[in-house]
């Protein structure tokens, strides 16, 4: 499994990071117009439905954090169950068999990372919401002082 991940791996990082790089700025101005509706009086029902569609299209994104982050959870039952069955072994072959499969999961843990630098977990969609509301509020800050 673990090999043919690896040959998956360059396409699905050149995929999430053109789609992380295209979709940000869209995102941003999406932000922004929902704050901006927010700020009228009668647009908070519209910002809210806006605000809906602009974190599921982050969410729809960023979908492979949820893969990555269900195989470390399956990797980590895994080494739950090779310990146990490490503990419980009596027979010396099948536990260094076990010490060995243990040894190459610690050694080489699974671990989605685009272009060596943005780790790709559950993180990953809150850190871009946050990223967002960051620059919407620095829009916003830019916006104010250039109309005084």
């Amino acid at each position: 499994m673990i090999d043919a991940w690896n040959i998956v791996d360059n396409d699905m990082q050149i995929m999430l990071a053109v789609a992380l790089l295209t979709n940000t700025p869209i995102w941003i101005l999406n932000f922004y117009a929902v704050v901006k509706i927010f700020l009228q009086p009668t647009g908070q029902q519209e910002a809210v439905t806006l605000a809906q569609g602009n974190i599921l299209s982050v969410l729809m994104a960023t979908s492979p954090t949820i893969v990555s982050e269900l195989i470390s959870n399956e990797i980590d039952a895994i080494k739950a169950t090779l310990v146990t069955q490490l503990v419980r072994c009596s027979d010396p072959s099948l536990s260094s068999e076990l010490e060995v499969a243990l040894h190459y999961i610690h050694i080489w843990p699974f671990k989605f990372v685009i272009c060596r630098a943005v780790p790709v977990n559950i993180n990953m969609p809150i850190t871009i919401i946050g990223f967002c509301i960051t620059n919407v509020i620095v829009i916003m800050q830019f916006l104010h002082f250039s109309n005084l």
